[in-house]
C-alpha cells in the first residue's frame, strides 16, 4: 500500500513538471512569435503597403551614360631656366643636373596626366647655342635672363605638360634666335606650343574642338584678341584665352577681360609671376586672374603659392553641354624642396 502510495506522488509530481513545462514554452512562444507563420525576430510586413513589383520595371529611369569629357588643364608660368643659364649649385640648373627633368613637376602628374590637355606659361628659353645675346632691359625694374639646354625642355613633358604660351616675356629674352631655339626644342620633346601668331587647336573624339589662344595684355592689343575670340568662335565649340599680364589687376583689366567674355570666350585664364589673384563667373563665362607662377628658376623661395585650374567640358550628343571648373592650390616648394610644387592638401 504504501508503494502504490509513493508511486502515485511521483507520478503526480512528474505531471505537474511537464504541466509547468508547457506553460512556459507556451509563454515564451507567445512572447517571440507574433505571427505563427513567421520566424522569431522577423516582423510580418504590413499588409496595407501597396505592392510595386509590377509597375517597378516601367517607372524607373536608367541612369543617362551618353555624356562624354573633356578635360583641360591650366597652370601658372614656368621658368625652367637659370641667370644666364647658369648650372651651378644652388640654382635650377644644378637641381636639374643632380636630379633630372622627372623631380621638378612630379607631384602634379597624377593632375596634369589624367587630363586630355595641360596647358602653361613658359618663361624661359631652351637652347644649347653659345652665340645668344641677352636682351638690353636698361631701364626695366626686372633684370634677368634666363635659359637652359634644350634637353631641360623635358621638365615640361616628363611634368604632364601638353602645350605652352611663348607669350611671355622672358621667351624673348635672347631675341629671335632664342625664341626660335625655344621652339625647336618644345618641338623635340613633343611640346605644343603657341603665341601671338599661332593658337593651339584640339579636336575631341566627339567632334567638338577647342581653340586656346596665347596673348599678352596690352591696351594695344586688346582690338586683335577681340577679333580673334569673335572668328574663333563662330567655329569652335569652346574658346579660351591665355594671357599674360604684369602688375595688380585694375579696374581697365577687368574691363578688357569682361569683354573677351563677351566676344564670346568661354574662358580667360591668365599668369602673373607676383601671385595667385581671385577668379571669376561673368556672363557666360569664367575668368582666372592669375594662376601665379609655378616654378621660378629666378627665385627658389619666391611667391610660396599658385593654383592649378581644371576645367572639364561635359559633351552630350556632340556639343557641349556645361562646363566644369576647378581650383587646385598648388605649394610651389618646402623647406626640404625647392622648385618642387605639389598640390597644397598633400603638404
Amino acid at each position: 500500500m504504501n508503494a502504490l502510495k509513493k508511486m502515485a506522488a511521483e507520478r503526480g509530481a512528474y505531471i505537474a513538471v511537464v504541466t509547468l513545462f508547457l506553460i512556459g514554452a507556451t509563454v515564451l512562444s507567445t512572447i517571440l512569435h507574433k505571427d505563427s507563420d513567421y520566424a522569431a525576430g522577423l516582423t510580418k510586413p504590413d499588409e496595407n503597403i501597396p505592392s510595386t513589383e509590377a509597375e517597378s520595371a516601367q517607372n524607373i529611369e536608367e541612369p543617362d551614360f551618353s555624356y562624354e569629357r573633356f578635360a583641360m588643364t591650366f597652370t601658372g608660368s614656368i621658368n625652367a631656366g637659370s641667370m644666364l643659364g647658369s648650372s651651378s649649385y644652388g640654382t635650377l640648373g644644378g637641381l636639374y643636373d643632380e636630379k633630372g627633368g622627372g623631380y621638378f613637376l612630379e607631384d602634379i602628374t597624377d593632375i596634369t596626366k589624367k587630363d586630355d590637355m595641360t596647358l602653361s606659361f613658359l618663361s624661359s628659353v631652351f637652347s644649347d647655342s653659345e652665340e645668344l645675346s641677352a636682351r638690353d632691359k636698361s631701364g626695366e625694374s626686372e633684370i634677368g635672363w634666363y635659359k637652359a639646354p634644350a634637353k631641360n625642355a623635358d621638365i615640361l613633358s616628363l611634368g604632364g605638360i601638353d602645350a605652352v604660351s611663348l607669350e611671355c616675356p622672358g621667351t624673348k629674352d635672347y631675341g629671335s634666335d632664342g625664341y626660335s631655339d625655344t621652339k625647336a626644342a618644345l618641338d623635340e620633346c613633343g611640346i605644343r606650343w603657341g603665341d601671338s601668331g599661332k593658337a593651339i587647336y584640339s579636336t575631341h573624339s566627339s567632334g567638338v574642338s577647342v581653340g586656346v589662344y596665347p596673348c599678352t595684355y596690352k591696351a594695344d592689343n586688346v582690338p586683335g584678341i577681340i577679333s580673334w575670340i569673335e572668328n574663333a568662335s563662330s567655329s569652335r565649340d569652346f574658346v579660351a584665352v591665355m594671357i599674360s599680364t604684369s602688375g595688380k589687376v585694375t579696374d581697365e583689366m577687368t574691363s578688357d577681360f569682361h569683354s573677351f567674355i563677351d566676344a564670346g570666350a568661354d574662358l580667360v585664364v591668365a599668369t602673373n609671376s607676383r601671385g595667385i589673384v581671385s577668379t571669376e563667373s561673368y556672363g557666360d563665362g569664367y575668368i582666372a586672374y592669375s594662376l601665379g607662377s609655378l616654378v621660378n628658376g629666378a627665385d627658389k623661395y619666391g611667391e610660396k603659392y599658385s593654383s592649378i585650374l581644371e576645367a572639364e567640358l561635359i559633351i552630350n550628343g556632340g556639343a557641349v553641354e556645361r562646363v566644369n571648373y576647378s581650383i587646385t592650390p598648388v605649394l610651389n616648394y618646402s623647406d626640404s624642396e625647392s622648385w618642387h610644387p605639389s598640390p597644397a592638401a598633400n603638404s
